[in-house]
Formats: C-alpha cells, sequence, structure tokens
C-alpha cells in the first residue's frame, strides 16, 4: 500500500513527472598504471633538464678575539723606562794652601814657604813655595808644611818673625822656633805679617 492509500489527503503524480533516481555512484577503484605504458624520454633530455641548486653558504669566519693587554709590574715599567744611573764617585778633595793673591797650592807632598825657599837637608827633594812680601817679615825659608799619616803640620824653621796657628775658632797658637803644630782645614798660618789659609 502506498503512502496516498493510507493518506488520503496526499494525490500521486501522473506518472512520468517525478525523475527516476539514478543509481548512486560507485567508489571508482584507483587505476594502476603500468610502468609499460609509460613513454620514456629520448637519452640526454634528462640529464639537461636544468636543476636549480641552493647556493652554498659560506659561514663567516668567526670574529679574531682581541689580544689580551700585556700587564707590566712597576717594577718591570721601572727597569724599561727609567734610565739607569751610574753613581759617580767624587774624587776626594787634597787640602790646599790658599795664598792672599789668591794661588791655591795643593797639598799633596811636603812644601817649604818663604821669600825665597831653598830645598836642603831633611828638606830635599820638597816643593817650593815662595811668598811674595816687601815688609820682608817672611824669612827666605821660613817654615814648612808636612801630610802625612798623622795629618798636616806646621814646623818653623828657626825663622825671624816666627810663624802662629789661627784656629778657625779663632784661637792663635805660636809654633816655638824648630817645632811643629799640626793645622786643621779651616786654619790660617801666619809667617810673620804673611797669612795663608788652609783649605780642602
Amino acid at each position: 500500500m502506498t503512502s496516498s492509500e493510507h493518506n488520503p489527503f496526499l494525490i500521486s503524480p501522473p506518472p512520468g513527472l517525478i525523475p527516476a533516481q539514478k543509481p548512486s555512484a560507485e567508489a571508482v577503484p584507483e587505476k594502476v598504471v603500468d610502468p609499460g605504458d609509460l613513454i620514456g624520454l629520448p637519452p640526454g633530455i634528462a640529464e639537461s633538464v636544468t636543476h636549480r641548486v641552493s647556493p652554498a653558504v659560506t659561514p663567516a669566519p668567526a670574529a679574531a678575539a682581541p689580544p689580551a693587554p700585556t700587564v707590566v709590574s712597576p717594577a718591570a715599567a721601572a727597569q724599561t723606562t727609567e734610565t739607569p744611573v751610574v753613581p759617580v764617585t767624587a774624587r776626594p778633595s787634597r787640602p790646599a794652601l790658599l795664598l792672599p793673591h789668591g794661588e791655591r797650592v795643593e797639598l799633596s807632598a811636603t812644601v817649604l814657604l818663604g821669600r825665597d825657599p831653598a830645598a836642603s837637608g831633611t828638606w830635599a827633594g820638597a816643593a817650593l813655595v815662595p811668598v811674595s812680601d816687601p815688609d820682608k817679615s817672611v824669612s827666605k825659608t821660613h817654615a814648612a808644611v808636612t801630610v802625612g799619616d798623622g795629618g798636616i803640620r806646621i814646623h818653623d824653621l828657626n825663622s825671624t818673625n816666627g810663624t802662629a796657628v789661627i784656629r778657625s775658632d779663632g784661637g792663635v797658637e805660636s809654633v816655638e822656633s824648630g817645632s811643629s803644630l799640626p793645622v786643621h782645614p779651616g786654619d790660617t798660618i801666619s809667617l810673620g805679617q804673611f797669612s795663608i789659609l788652609l783649605a780642602v
């Protein structure tokens, strides 16, 4: 029984107005291609095909590390920048007699003083130092100055007007005839009226 027979209100269309239903599409099986059905390419064509090749990327060289700073110790810097100082040993100055006219006589050996000294006897080989004394208060060979292990000494050679030593502190000591006294730098030797300073 059709639906129109069950429902009297439904009207069935005349035959041919409703198109016949097509059968549902069935799954089409996948076609397998036979390798024999493929067309081969002539030799050389496959090899001539241009392939796009990505350019090789060369990694950039690693940046060189900066050189480590050189650390120089203060002692080493001083040794490389400072000029070495060579100690200079000063030659010890010799004592000398300063005459009133500015003449300087270094005492390296025995010296004879006078207006016209002459070396003889005990004083042979001594250096002769004449002094200018118009008043003739100084004898011809008045005194001798010797230099030795005991220091510097002034000897009176039996002079007419005598010999004296004026100390640096102002004291005065007379040298007895034929005897001697020690003298030191800063002392003054008096021959009559003629004065000689002992200096260094």
